[in-house]
């Protein structure tokens, strides 16, 4: 009866056991968990980053414009206005010439790079010209220094120049719009 008894304590014993060896296999370590907890974790991350990213470009394209007080366009032209007096005994003579300031007619002007090298600036005038952009190349002053600015069109509205912008975004050349 002892044995009969032996028996008993024993699966008394071993009672959950069964149960405790299917919790330990549920907690172990799986790859096939890990690696598809990091896969879409990642995922989430790659699309959170890309979605701010476009979202900040966007409200800086929008809301920024870009404006130096240094580093200005070369200057608008003074026109002159000459007039030859007439020759009346009564009237005194009129002033020879008259300095007119005209007002900018292409404020927008979509700057693609400014450089310290003028060879640097050249070298992206030609790419520009190879993906099928016009631009020149002007200089502009800031403090003693002297920048090689690279344009790439002038516009009246600004929707025009945002236009000009895309076109060179889509061909992989930054750019910015500098309104004067």
């Amino acid at each position: 009866m002892s044995d009969h008894s032996d028996l008993k304590g024993d699966l008394e014993y071993n009672d959950g056991l069964g149960d405790l060896l299917r919790e330990k296999e549920r907690l172990e370590f799986s790859w096939v968990k890990t690696i598809v907890s990091l896969i879409v974790i990642l995922g989430a991350v790659y699309i959170a980053v890309n979605f701010l990213f476009k979202f900040s470009k966007s409200i800086i394209e929008d809301s920024v414009t870009v404006k130096y007080s240094e580093q200005t366009p070369p200057p608008v032209p003074v026109v002159e206005a000459k007039t030859e007096p007439k020759k009346v005994a009564h009237e005194p003579a009129k002033k020879e010439s008259k300095k007119v300031a005209t007002k900018p007619s292409h404020p927008y002007k979509v700057i693609v790079g400014s450089f310290v090298s003028k060879t640097n600036a050249n070298e992206l005038k030609k790419k520009l010209k190879k993906n099928g952009f016009e631009s020149f190349v002007w200089t502009a002053k800031q403090g003693s220094e002297t920048l090689y600015r690279v344009q790439s069109g002038a516009y009246e509205t600004r929707q025009l120049a945002k236009n000009q912008k895309k076109s060179l975004s889509k061909k992989s050349f930054d750019s910015y719009i500098l309104q004067k």
